[in-house]
């Protein structure tokens, strides 16, 4: 599970860096609208776009953060279940439908 621990250091990371960027009335108006409507500051909407253009990591708010650790969880529970099917079988074993976890 390193995607969130790797979340949690960029998140932990101080940044020292800024970057200045030109933009017309009409374009702020709508770059402020999206950050809003992701649930984002202007900054970390514009930080993730670039970072996701940059093929760094993807876009992703917190809803979709939790989204994936749920995905994360249920991908554990099936490799549990693989793992356990894996040993009953070179073990020459059956395993029941019961016996799985999940």
């Amino acid at each position: 599970m390193k995607a969130p621990n790797a979340l949690r250091s960029r998140r932990a990371a101080r940044r020292e860096k800024v970057a200045h960027i030109r933009f017309a009335e009409d374009e702020i108006s709508s770059v402020e609208t999206a950050a809003e409507q992701a649930g984002l500051s202007v900054s970390a909407f514009i930080r993730s776009l670039s970072l996701e253009g940059a093929g760094v990591r993807p876009f992703m708010n917190g809803e979709d953060r939790a989204v994936l650790e749920m995905l994360i969880q249920d991908m554990r529970a099936v490799g549990g279940n693989l793992n356990q099917i894996a040993r009953a079988l070179n073990g020459c074993r059956s395993v029941a439908g019961s016996d799985l976890k999940g």
